[in-house]
């Protein structure tokens, strides 16, 4: 889509995952023929933090601020042309005071570890009891425990994000490649501080998003910098910032432990569950809820005791994914039930059909 007038916008990326703005030098990037505008924090009317649940996502770091992780945008260029614009942000000099990042939960929750946000490391915990899950293994004829690792995957749709805005009526109009048209409009008008019918919301071709595109990426940009220049704004991701940016799901280290009677009967189950929900929070809480709520699978048993972690650290965020926490706990219970079943000695299907 092109509109008269369109112009085009992209962020300059933070170089560490964990650093201290310490200053934005665009005076270059602005004598360039061809740039309109470099914009910061300082340019947002309304609020500086956007998010489906926790506000905690940084629309811009400010200069003295903390970066959270490599996608977070330090300041929007606007441009005429995409060349110009591409050039222009080279041009851009940040300087930084580096921390060290929190890599890992296994970091995120150690007694002196930085903090990724103020608030502490810890996002979301979950605990879901039922009956006696301690004395039902202990009385079990089997018993097994593993251990289970599920890494970060990347959506992997066809299209990357876009956004086109421009000044609509009172306010603001986006075409947008996004999956939730009503939640965009909600972290637009926050950023803007604005009333929600101020902004009309359009979707256009998605894409694929598989819940990598709930949470805002461009939308509120593109319409911010639309509003700050009063033409069309056109942004759209290259793949590498796509990759960068936007959620993921969430990894998770898994604890489980099964005991069964001798006919492979489930007697009880504990787990303990710890995400990495990264940069921001997301859908975090969500997905490690439905993580731990999932993780008996669809089975009749009364005695299980789940423990669920979300951590926050500086590498990507992770939220919905498709699944949304429940395969990775499907994973490790399905598992331990194929190596119950050969210890009792019947089939994969036998112990489930049973249960």
């Amino acid at each position: 889509v092109y509109l008269e007038g369109m112009i085009y916008a992209s962020a300059v990326r933070s170089a560490h995952p964990r650093a201290i703005v310490k200053a934005i030098h665009a005076e270059e990037a602005l004598a360039m023929p061809g740039v309109i505008g470099v914009y910061t924090a300082e340019d947002i009317p309304g609020e500086n933090k956007v998010g489906h649940i926790v506000k905690d996502w940084d629309t811009m770091i400010a200069v003295g601020s903390m970066t959270h992780y490599l996608g977070d945008a330090i300041c929007i260029v606007a441009a005429e042309t995409q060349e110009i614009l591409e050039k222009a942000k080279r041009m851009v000099k940040v300087e930084y005071e580096i921390l060290t990042p929190v890599r890992s939960p296994e970091e995120a929750m150690a007694f002196d570890a930085p903090l990724v946000h103020r608030g502490g490391n810890l996002l979301a915990h979950k605990h879901i009891q039922r009956g006696n899950p301690a004395e039902a293994i202990a009385k079990s004829k089997h018993v097994l425990t593993q251990h289970f690792s599920t890494p970060w995957t990347e959506h992997a749709f066809l299209e990357p994000e876009c956004a086109l805005a421009f000044p609509y009526k009172d306010g603001v109009k986006v075409y947008t490649s996004d999956q939730g048209v009503y939640d965009t409009r909600k972290e637009i008008s926050i950023m803007l501080g604005w009333e929600p019918e101020r902004i009309v919301v359009e979707n256009k071709l998605v894409g694929g998003g598989f819940g990598g595109k709930e949470d805002v990426t461009v939308q509120h940009l593109s319409a911010l910098v639309a509003l700050l220049t009063g033409r069309p704004c056109k942004m759209k991701l290259t793949r590498a910032e796509s990759i960068l940016i936007h959620p993921k799901r969430h990894p998770m280290e898994m604890e489980f432990s099964i005991g069964c009677d001798e006919n492979g009967i489930i007697q009880g189950v504990k787990a303990k569950v710890i995400a990495d929900t990264g940069a921001y929070a997301s859908l975090g809480g969500p997905v490690l809820e439905r993580a731990c709520t999932h993780s008996v699978g669809p089975y009749c048993y009364q005695n299980t005791d789940i423990r669920g972690f979300g951590y926050y650290t500086n590498n990507p965020p992770a939220g919905a994914f498709r699944g949304f926490g429940v395969t990775q706990t499907c994973f490790a219970i399905e598992t331990l039930l194929n190596e119950m079943a050969e210890k009792v000695g019947i089939s994969p299907w036998e112990i489930r059909y049973r249960n």
